[in-house]
């Protein structure tokens, strides 16, 4: 397993490959400690590597937090950033420009060091695995119920949890649902699904027409057949 990270970077480099990581559309948490821990939650939709972030600020923080929406303030950001680590990120920053109209929009300056925090107890492994995500209505009931059964692919995975991503248009909104069984089909062994309990604790818009789900399996689960089948060291 790797070494796990050191949680401050400072590196110029490092820095850019996780800022990288983020996407335009992600909400990011915008704090702003020095006036009554005033948070804000904020869309990127732009970045430039050597200067600045560009946040649309919503319609509830114009009018109510405009107080601290001016040049100069300092201010702490974070986002979660899924794939193989399942990181929380922070960095301290400060308002650089706002632009009113068309529309308003928040300028913050590019940081020169971020924290990173794992979320996870283990490492996860980035596959391309083909599974299914089905209703979990009892432990004892794995009957796939047609209209609660989603095909897709696993992103990334460990012993406790995988990440997996399926067809859902925006339009469908929120994905309701909770408890699953996850079928993961093992790569020349079609007729021998391995299947595990699990509970979604997270969704994230991958594209308009699809959605990634972080999934925590439950219990004990014995994957060291799919492991090793897959040449997967976690």
């Amino acid at each position: 397993m790797p070494a796990t990270p050191s949680p401050r970077v400072n590196q110029r480099q490092e820095v850019v490959e996780i800022m990288r990581q983020l996407r335009f559309g992600d909400v990011l948490d915008v704090q702003f400690v020095k006036v009554g821990n005033v948070r804000i939650k904020c869309k990127l939709i732009g970045l430039d590597d050597a200067n600045f972030l560009i946040f649309a600020v919503p319609k509830y923080a114009q009018q109510g937090h405009g107080d601290v929406l001016v040049e100069g303030m300092a201010c702490v950001i974070r986002s979660i950033i899924e794939g193989e680590a399942g990181q929380c990120i922070a960095f301290r920053s400060i308002i650089t420009d706002i632009i009113k109209s068309p529309k308003h929009l928040l300028f913050v300056k590019y940081p020169s060091e971020v924290e990173r925090f794992s979320l996870r107890k283990q490492q996860r492994a980035s596959t391309r695995i083909p599974a299914t995500v089905t209703h979990r209505s009892s432990v004892s009931d794995q009957q796939i119920e047609n209209d609660l059964s989603f095909d897709g692919i696993i992103l990334d995975l460990s012993a406790g949890g995988c990440r997996f991503k399926m067809a859902w248009p925006e339009s469908n909104g929120k994905l309701l649902l909770d408890s699953v069984f996850v079928y993961i089909r093992i790569p020349g062994k079609p007729e021998n699904d391995t299947v595990i309990e699990g509970n979604i604790k997270s969704q994230s818009r991958d594209g308009h027409n699809h959605i990634a789900v972080g999934i925590k399996f439950e219990g004990a689960t014995d994957l060291d057949e799919l492991f090793a089948h897959l040449a997967l060291d976690v």
